[in-house]
């Protein structure tokens, strides 16, 4: 509804305030419905190169799940014998 605060937290350092100022009865373009809110977010804070890798989680496959890298495949041809080149 107009007028409603929304708050959504990013990455636990920083959150998204826009309070609503109107609504669109039918889907509008970008640079308009950045008229339908006011921003009224902090100023976001500013991280160096190394605290926003260590924030990141590491992504690992298990060995075994999910399906093979184009190396794996590879070296299970050699290994069945019908690497070709």
């Amino acid at each position: 509804m107009i007028g409603d605060r929304i708050e959504v937290e990013i990455d636990r350092d920083w959150t998204r305030v826009v309070v609503v100022k109107a609504l669109a009865d039918k889907p509008i373009r970008k640079d308009l419905a950045r008229e339908l809110f006011d921003d009224e977010s902090p100023e976001r804070p500013k991280l160096d190169p190394v605290q926003r890798l260590m924030r990141r989680t590491p992504v690992e496959r298990a060995k075994g799940l999910g399906r093979p890298s184009k190396r794996d495949r590879r070296q299970l041809d050699r290994l069945r014998g019908g690497d070709e080149s």
